[in-house]
């Protein structure tokens, strides 16, 4: 898996000699995770840029050209992202680096939960003290 611009490249392990395999084209990609399990899922994370809402795109792994789930929201520069181990779902914390008042370096902070299928998708309550950086390990999400 290689993240370029606007584009994610694939390459099949077991063939490296030739090359890349397949590939997913989005418009200001930056982040790609991989998820575990028998089915692998891509999820890219777009950030937001000059008024439009960043996104996550679920992939699955055997079906690229197609998105089986996608999840857009603002206050988003910079993405942590978690699978479960099964790899059926997403849990990601997004992050600005200040706020949109320009006045708190701490910027904001969300955590939303997502299913690879596309049928779920919500944004998780966070306490008055957000997690801590990086996420822990997550326990699998059924």
């Amino acid at each position: 898996m290689r993240c370029v611009t606007n584009e994610v490249h694939v390459y099949d392990t077991a063939n490296w000699s030739a090359g890349i395999a397949d590939k997913v084209r989005l418009e200001g990609v930056t982040s790609v995770s991989v998820s575990p399990g028998a089915n692998p899922n891509l999820a890219l994370f777009v950030a937001e840029k000059k008024g439009a809402p960043a996104s996550v795109k679920i992939h699955g792994l055997a079906t690229l050209a197609v998105p089986s789930g996608s999840k857009t929201f603002y206050k988003a520069d910079k993405i942590q992202m978690k699978w479960n181990k099964t790899g059926t779902n997403l849990l990601f914390l997004t992050q600005t680096e200040v706020d949109k008042t320009g006045k708190s370096y701490y910027g904001e902070t969300n955590l939303y939960l997502m299913n690879s299928s596309g049928q779920f998708d919500c944004r998780v309550t966070l306490g008055p003290s957000p997690p801590p950086l990086p996420l822990p390990l997550l326990s699998d999400i059924s």
